[in-house]
């Protein structure tokens, strides 16, 4: 018995004040919760462990799922990128201090862009800067659905 994917998931990601939590409950309440959509997750594991030099042993791992999850599953990759200027305002007005310095936050968007332009061939990503638009991001996520 074949079962039809009802729903895609899609995964947000991008540094710390990127957006991507603005963007995906835009997104659910615009397609009124169709989709799992997921704040976070193997990405960004694979970028913070390597910046942070933490679990460094498992990325190896954590790619290999990723990839396998990609596979198997119907997922989209939403990938928010911001300069490094934006972001440090973002944080420093969100009052995080996760991001110690501009210097690592420089590492971390260096290490996302990374990681996607590694993966854009086995991956699909819709890429979304900063100067995005709400309404305009959410049409291309769901003309990236399509």
């Amino acid at each position: 018995m074949q079962h039809s994917q009802v729903y895609k998931i899609i995964i947000f990601e991008g540094p710390d004040c990127s957006g991507k939590t603005t963007l995906k409950r835009a997104f659910e309440k615009d397609t009124n919760y169709k989709h799992l959509c997921i704040d976070r997750m193997f990405v960004t594991s694979l970028v913070y462990n390597k910046i942070f030099d933490r679990n460094i042993i498992y990325n190896v791992k954590i790619l290999e799922d990723l990839k396998k999850f990609s596979r198997e599953f119907d997922v989209i990759f939403v990938y928010m990128s911001t300069t490094v200027s934006t972001t440090w305002r973002r944080i420093k007005n969100r009052g995080d201090d996760m991001i110690e310095s501009k210097k690592n936050l420089l590492l971390v968007n260096r290490a996302y862009d990374k990681v996607f332009s590694d993966l854009e061939n086995e991956l699909n990503v819709i890429r979304i800067n900063e100067t995005y638009n709400v309404e305009a991001a959410i049409e291309r996520i769901k003309d990236g659905i399509c």
